[in-house]
């Protein structure tokens, strides 16, 4: 049964997770907006008897690349040391005249070991110099690295690419997608294609793809 949490449109719980969110405007910096959302998504989990260290998921979107890094580091501060989820930063459109915007998924406190879902993301960046790394000078060399990446985040988990039963795949530019459809679809040559959504939009650095994943344990 789904319980749909208060204030209203700001999340839900079903199944042993917990579905939050919260955006923009707040006063002050980017990084004052991402603490204040930070905030408010915390207030939701705790209706459904969640914490930020439940958090094993999250989406950040900003509205300028250039929020980058006072955001994620906002975040990351907020949730603390320990927290291992899987994060997505991405630049785009936030409504309202927000600045930032963040979803998140929380499991259960004391769910089995080995949870019915493994979410993971990659792109080709070095965050040393937050440009693509040389493998990833092609579409196809970019796609197989972001591949390479997420199979290894499977890995620790005891899956593999096999288990992917969504992605959604975001695109920089439509120019892109000719030649990333086809080494996208090489690399699932072998199994069915799991289901999809493929946006294009803005993404950190230089680099042009980057992947999020769900697989089924």
């Amino acid at each position: 049964m789904t319980q749909f949490l208060t204030p209203p449109d700001s999340g839900a719980a079903s199944s042993g997770f917990v579905f939050a969110s919260a955006s923009g405007p707040h006063p002050g910096t980017t990084a004052d907006e991402a603490r204040a959302c930070v905030e408010q998504i915390a207030a939701t989990l705790a209706s459904a008897g969640r914490g930020l260290a439940n958090v094993v998921k999250a989406n950040i979107w900003i509205a300028d690349e250039a929020f980058h890094d006072d955001v994620a580091a906002a975040y990351r501060a907020a949730l603390g040391p320990d927290c291992r989820a899987v994060l997505t930063i991405l630049a785009a459109g936030v409504a309202g005249g927000g600045r930032v915007a963040i979803d998140v998924v929380a499991a259960q406190p004391n769910a089995a070991p080995v949870a019915p879902f493994v979410y993971a993301s990659s792109l080709a960046i070095d965050v040393a110099t937050m440009r693509r790394v040389p493998e990833a000078a092609t579409i196809a060399g970019e796609t197989a690295v972001v591949f390479q990446r997420i199979g290894k985040q499977l890995d620790a988990a005891g899956l593999s690419v096999k288990d992917i039963v969504k992605t959604t795949t975001y695109v920089r530019d439509e120019s892109y997608l000719e030649e990333f459809e086809q080494a996208y679809r090489e690399i699932f040559a072998s199994q069915d294609l799991p289901a999809r959504c493929t946006v294009l939009l803005g993404l950190a650095g230089d680099c042009r793809i980057q992947v999020e994943v769900t697989a089924a344990a």
